[in-house]
């Protein structure tokens, strides 16, 4: 096959740098999309990263890296010589995508959007079949020396509060915290003693939140 199918899914690497997440390389090397939905138009094709869907990344740790697959429920710690140092899993079955899952991830990310993209991006999300599970992780954020944020995918227990959970590593891959964010806000910025996070308000103005971080979560910074 020379080209992608007119119309289904497709692995695909993409870069996860200063371009495609307004942040500098060296906070997140490179992200694989899991699944990538392809359809065809008039002019060429459309690519769409599939609700839900796997997809792993890898970000620099000291002198070694972080990195997960987005499907394992496991996030590995190699070195340069490409032993694993450690390994940090998740202790959860992966659940099952329902129809409300799937359509409050839709609704997150066409809220983050700007409302004259919301109703095509709706019609083409809603178009893409659903996921048979959860992944498990989803973007890192790293400084680069001492500390990583990992975003845990997994959805919000019923009854509680829409969050994002993060979890954070230091140097030795050792597991420091389990952090709590509002779930309409997404990682932006990792720095020395502080984070900045990027959202959208309800009256679809894009807001900028820096938080001041503990003592136990600050780390050295390559800035």
């Amino acid at each position: 096959m020379s080209g992608p199918p007119p119309d289904g899914r497709l692995d695909q690497w993409r870069s996860a740098g200063a371009r495609a997440r307004g942040v500098t390389a060296v906070d997140s090397l490179a992200m694989r999309g899991g699944v990538t939905w392809i359809r065809m138009i008039e002019d060429g094709f459309t690519f769409w990263e599939a609700p839900l869907s796997p997809a792993g990344a890898v970000a620099p740790l000291g002198d070694a890296l972080i990195v997960h697959d987005g499907d394992a429920y496991a996030l590995r710690v190699i070195g340069r010589d490409r032993a694993l140092r450690s390994l940090v899993r998740i202790a959860a079955d992966p659940p099952p995508v329902t129809a409300e899952h799937h359509d409050a991830h839709i609704a997150e990310r066409l809220a983050a959007m700007r409302e004259s993209q919301r109703e095509p991006a709706g019609r083409e999300l809603a178009a893409i079949p659903r996921e048979a599970r959860h992944p498990g992780f989803g973007p890192l954020l790293s400084n680069g020396v001492d500390r990583v944020w990992v975003t845990v995918a997994l959805p919000t227990p019923a009854g509680a509060e829409p969050a994002t959970q993060l979890l954070v590593f230091d140097e030795t891959g050792s597991l420091l915290d389990r952090v709590l964010l509002p779930r309409n806000e997404r990682l932006g910025h990792l720095g020395p003693a502080h984070l900045v996070t990027i959202g959208r308000d309800e009256l679809d103005v894009e807001q900028v939140r820096v938080y001041e971080l503990p003592e136990p979560l600050r780390g050295r910074s390559t800035r």
